[in-house]
């Protein structure tokens, strides 16, 4: 029969609280690369989109025998809706 000592339930503690310690913050990663993924295809998604809206949009002036000055809709930035909080806003101090 096997004996055996504290010494040995203790590393096998460590070694099953060191596995599992792994998998659980393996599986947080997977998922957390995973909605990274899937919020990334929405966000090309949107921006195809927009695209889109905008070439109907410079087509529908052009029919119209419009023109455009310069290229400002040709780029289009996607700015978070906080980054240029005007003051007084609720992201913006009032008295800047």
């Amino acid at each position: 029969m096997f004996r055996f000592t504290i010494r040995d339930v203790l590393w096998l503690t460590v070694v099953v609280a060191v596995c599992c310690a792994w998998w659980l913050n393996r599986s947080r990663l997977i998922t957390a690369r995973q909605s990274a993924v899937d919020a990334q295809a929405k966000a090309e998604s949107v921006t195809k989109e927009v695209q889109n809206a905008i070439s109907e949009l410079y087509a529908a002036l052009h029919r119209r025998g419009l023109s455009t000055r310069g290229e400002f809709l040709k780029k289009v930035e996607v700015v978070g809706p906080f980054n240029n909080a005007p003051q007084g806003s609720p992201n913006g101090e009032i008295g800047k």
